[in-house]
């Protein structure tokens, strides 16, 4: 996912291996430009700040952040990562 975040696609085979905070994942489209703007993750474990500012390293052009909200309920963490390069206007879900 991070892929589609920093290109605009994601590749199955690039997708392999992802950590354990990615779960229940919904991902939006910018309003304004229509390109990815963010991934949100709702894991039901507790999810350590560093290893999601680790894992999103690589991508210059995200950002990571990681609270006690999410809209999925009973315990979940909310984990989202941003693309700061498409963040500029409301995101929407994708169609």
């Amino acid at each position: 996912m991070l892929h589609w975040l920093n290109k605009g696609r994601c590749a199955k085979k690039e997708c392999h291996g992802r950590p354990e905070f990615y779960d229940h994942t919904t991902t939006w489209l910018s309003r304004t430009t229509g390109k990815p703007a963010l991934v949100f993750n709702q894991p039901y474990s507790q999810v350590d700040s560093a290893e999601v500012q680790g894992f999103i390293s690589e991508y210059p052009s995200l950002t990571a952040e990681v609270g006690p909200e999410s809209w999925y309920g009973a315990g979940t963490t909310g984990v989202y990562i941003w693309s700061d390069a498409n963040r500029s206007g409301a995101a929407q879900p994708p169609r």
